[in-house]
């Protein structure tokens, strides 16, 4: 188990405690007013973020700045974040998880809303709607500053359809948790576009956490056909011409499940982090 299930899951992964879910836990825990200062300070904060994150990929001497600013914002000590409770406690930015969790998380939730993503939408001026916040998160996302930010209450079945559309068209699902022990809502996006993503892959800040799971080939099933490496937002899997088999390196490997969802021949399978003794600490 990671950290946070050792700290809230009480034996159980901590997403798949229902109360982590609800909208009036997270009231009763003093957090509304968190959540209306995360939605109302988002564009400011994320939009200098963005910024300097793309500048970098032009400078790479800036990447240290970036980093610092990052782990500044993360720890309440930047000028943006000062005197708001916009902060992310425990360090936790999110985690990720696999299909089957996601739709378990929204069965669990049974209170999903839907919104354009904030990250789309200031770096590119992207309308995307692949947003999912849960409970509170979803009724105070109306908060969100952008006048063009449409937020909506959808069920269940349609949250569903939702991700497993994301999941087909190779979009990475995060769930994230801030404050802890709350869930608040579900990231469907992928490398480079989604600005949770980066700063761990790009700059090793670890506010994000890997799944519960690793990727595995079964080299007699792989067939070469190359259809999993284009899935993989972390550079994990590779093609090795020696053999004509795709690889996974387990150290790079988040455990999302795109490569196995994807596998015509079926030979990629999700395995248990904790099953490696080498990665069952790495998060």
């Amino acid at each position: 188990m990671c950290d946070i299930c050792v700290a809230h899951g009480g034996g159980k992964k901590w997403f798949e405690v229902k109360r982590h879910l609800d909208a009036q836990y997270a009231r009763e825990l003093g957090f509304e007013p968190w959540e209306k200062d995360h939605w109302k300070n988002l564009e400011t904060v994320y939009a200098e973020l963005a910024g300097q994150i793309g500048d970098v990929m032009n400078d790479p001497t800036q990447a240290k700045t970036v980093i610092t600013m990052i782990e500044n914002i993360i720890n309440d000590i930047h000028p943006l974040t000062q005197g708001v409770t916009f902060t992310f406690p425990q360090g936790h930015g999110g985690q990720i998880l696999t299909l089957q969790e996601v739709e378990g998380v929204i069965k669990l939730s049974g209170e999903p809303y839907l919104v354009e993503c904030p990250c789309r939408k200031m770096i590119a001026n992207d309308d995307d709607r692949c947003c999912i916040p849960l409970g509170l998160h979803g009724e105070t996302a109306d908060t969100f500053p952008s006048k063009t930010t449409k937020v909506e209450k959808i069920d269940v079945d349609e949250a569903i359809a939702l991700v497993r559309q994301f999941n087909a068209e190779g979009r990475v699902h995060q769930l994230a948790g801030t404050p802890l022990p709350i869930g608040f809502g579900l990231c469907n996006c992928e490398y480079p576009n989604c600005i949770a993503l980066r700063p761990r892959i790009d700059f090793g800040v670890k506010h994000l956490k890997k799944s519960h799971y690793i990727a595995k080939v079964d080299f007699d099933k792989c067939s070469g056909c190359k259809e999993c490496l284009s899935r993989c937002s972390f550079g994990a899997v590779s093609y090795i011409n020696a053999t004509g088999r795709a690889q996974i390196d387990m150290w790079k490997c988040f455990g999302c499940g795109l490569c196995a969802e994807t596998c015509p021949e079926k030979a990629i399978e999700l395995i248990s982090r904790e099953s490696v003794p080498a990665l069952k600490d790495e998060w």
